[in-house]
């Protein structure tokens, strides 16, 4: 009889998810902002497509926005060759993330 949730064929061994954090700076703001919207600028060469992104800061106190670029060859560059974050369990129960040091698995996650 299997334990309750399935067999459990992935515990011990590497899961992930994957997801990278846009940062677009606006002055003034320590905060990160928040999207607003995001259009897509379509090229027949799918890798030289271009996301922008409209953002403004989380406080009321600024009205100021800003429109950031990202391209698709770049985001696939962060999710190929970028560096992992992991996480560890901290005194108060709350996870904290921090830079994965370990040796990246094979195959590489999202591969």
């Amino acid at each position: 009889m299997c334990p309750a949730g399935g067999q459990r064929t992935l515990q011990r061994k590497w899961t992930s998810f994957l997801k990278a954090r846009l940062d677009c700076s606006l002055a003034e703001s320590s905060l990160p902002s928040i999207v607003q919207d995001v259009f897509l600028l379509k090229n027949d060469d799918w890798s030289k497509s271009v996301f922008y992104a409209v953002f403004t800061p989380q406080s009321s106190l600024s009205d100021m926005s800003a429109v950031c670029a990202y391209s698709v060859s770049a985001i696939g560059d962060v999710f190929n060759k970028g560096k992992f974050k992991t996480p560890v369990t901290v005194e108060t129960s709350h996870v904290k993330w921090v830079m994965y040091s370990g040796e990246v698995p094979t195959p590489r996650p999202g591969a």
